[in-house]
């Protein structure tokens, strides 16, 4: 015990238990005359320095596991969380291999150091750990689109400042070359942190693949312990001569008063146990002659049963599909993919909202005179063409390049497959193998097709995200007159344009804005009225033009 107090090793520990369990099945053979309670204790002090081991897997095996996933980590260079994003997203990518092996090879060294008795301390650790291994992947997602959304924000202020502080045309030319830089290095980005899509999804699958794993592990090991535990004790070979002498001399009539007060004790003790398990309560179970000397099977019937219960019950709750063996994990996976989601979505709408951001105060929504009432005595204004402004057509050129960006979840899907295959044959054993059951189940990666309708999905949530941000920001324009009027929907009716191009159904909103927007001010109110009768205007949007245009609705 002393020598093994300072073991924290668990391969070495699972070594040692399997050679301890080799001791002691042939001790247990050289010990079969002895009282079986003696021999019990003899084995027992045998097992003991292992058992103190055994007894704290569960602390074991949650710090091999931190080590492990550190390590993964710091290997693929996660924790630091700095860098370009390609090289944050493919380290996210990188430590996913590494992590899912540790935890695979966990149920190895749980069977190998307690025979699978101490599963529900597996289930702990792995769900420990691998809840943090998330959250720390979740802080360097956020981390990566914080970063973005500043540099976009600074660059878009530094073009702005310098297109309006001096009028020159070495400034303007300037403020040109910075835009269409940070605009190569937004769409850079843009394909990069589409990446983080893939990595979701494969941390998602590979989740899925180790609550396999550890389901097929508990169920293997509870069925193999209760089978261990229940087989009939086998006599000693002094009862076995006993019993040959009785038949022998006619069966009970030569049987001793010892040896029928035992065999009363032993049916006795088989029907208490039978009775005792049906009604759930835990009473001493007999061993078989090979499982009298197996460590395992000692461990479980102490105190009378308890471990062996707990681990029927965990058994049993394996049939309910409320039951997670990795709930805190599950959890934050959940967490994780909402992280990715939003950051996703932020990057790819970060120059959208850079755009957007000036445009309540431009200019020329109060070009023409005051806001938008009647005219009185001044003279009706002169036809003259519009043309959309520069921050809706930039705005389009950003949205017109979203499809060929989200190609980028199309390409390498033939190496998602290899991927997964590759971390479910990365532990050895029974971990492996069930491992490898359930890659084989879940099909190995996504199809061309899935990513096909992935891209769909996103190009649908990108475009109309813009058409909601763009809605908010012409409501939030103090004053409109009836030539800012006419602009605003010459730049909506390009929006509306570019929805229709990208296949993108336009808001009730926009299409109300571009509806009202130029109305001349006495055929507003009864556009405005028509349009709310007929139910395809956007009311809230209504409101705010006849606001900004200071025109009555009535």
């Amino acid at each position: 015990r002393e020598r093994l107090s300072s073991a924290r090793s668990l391969s070495c520990l699972g070594g040692l238990a399997r050679e301890l369990g080799g001791c002691g099945r042939a001790l247990g053979e050289l010990l079969r005359e002895v009282e079986a309670g003696r021999r019990r204790e003899v084995l027992g002090l045998l097992y003991a320095p292992l058992e103190d081991k055994v007894a704290a897997y569960g602390e074991l095996e949650a710090a091999q596991l931190q080590a492990d996933m550190r390590a993964a980590l710091g290997a693929a260079g996660v924790e630091g969380g700095e860098g370009d994003a390609g090289a944050v997203v493919s380290r996210l990518a990188g430590s996913i291999r590494p992590a899912f092996a540790a935890l695979h090879a966990a149920v190895d060294r749980c069977n190998a150091l307690t025979g699978g008795s101490e599963v529900r301390a597996l289930l702990k650790a792995a769900d420990t750990e691998l809840s943090a291994y998330l959250a720390a992947l979740q802080a360097a997602v956020a981390g990566l689109g914080e970063r973005h959304r500043a540099r976009v924000a600074a660059a878009a202020t530094a073009t702005t400042s310098a297109a309006t502080t001096t009028a020159s045309a070495a400034a303007a030319a300037a403020a040109t070359a910075a835009a269409a830089a940070a605009a190569v290095d937004d769409g850079e980005d843009i394909a990069n942190v589409l990446q983080l899509i893939k990595v979701g999804r494969e941390l998602s699958a590979a989740v899925s693949r180790l609550e396999a794993v550890l389901r097929t592990a508990v169920a293997t090991a509870v069925a193999r312990l209760q089978a261990l535990t229940a087989a009939p004790p086998t006599p000693s070979i002094s009862q076995q001569q006993q019993q040959q002498q009785q038949q022998q001399h006619g069966g009970a009539a030569g049987a001793t008063p010892f040896a029928a007060e035992a065999t009363a004790a032993a049916a006795s003790a088989t029907a208490s146990s039978s009775s005792a398990s049906s009604s759930g309560v835990a009473v001493p179970h007999a061993l078989s002659g090979a499982a009298e000397a197996d460590p395992v099977a000692l461990r479980l019937v102490a105190a009378r049963g308890e471990r062996l219960a707990r681990l029927v019950k965990l058994g049993a709750s394996l049939s309910d599909p409320r039951f997670m063996v990795l709930p805190g994990a599950v959890a934050q996976l959940e967490a994780f993919s909402a992280t990715v989601q939003s950051t996703v979505f932020g990057v790819l709408l970060a120059r959208v909202s850079a755009l957007l951001a000036p445009l309540p105060g431009l200019p020329e929504w109060t070009k023409g005179g005051s806001a938008g009432g009647a005219h009185g005595g001044v003279a009706p204004l002169p036809a003259f063409n519009t043309y959309p402004l520069p921050y809706v057509t930039a705005i389009g050129d950003h949205l017109m390049a979203v499809p060929q960006q989200l190609e980028v979840l199309m390409g390498d899907t033939a190496d998602d497959a290899p991927a997964s295959a590759t971390s479910a044959t990365s532990a050895t054993g029974e971990g492996a193998a069930a491992a490898a059951a359930a890659a084989a189940a879940g099909g190995g990666g996504d199809s061309a097709a899935e990513w096909e309708e992935v891209a769909a999905e996103w190009l649908d949530k990108v475009v109309s995200g813009a058409a909601g941000m763009y809605g908010e920001a012409v409501c939030r324009i103090p004053a409109l007159s009836h030539q800012g009027g006419i602009q605003l929907s010459t730049d909506v009716e390009y929006f509306v344009n570019l929805m229709t191009a990208l296949h993108v159904a336009p808001p009730p909103a926009l299409l109300t804005l571009q509806l009202l927007a130029g109305a001349a001010p006495e055929e507003f109110g009864e556009l405005a009225r028509g349009a709310l009768a007929e139910g395809g205007a956007d009311a809230a949007a209504v409101r705010a033009l006849a606001g900004m245009r200071r025109l009555p609705l009535e």
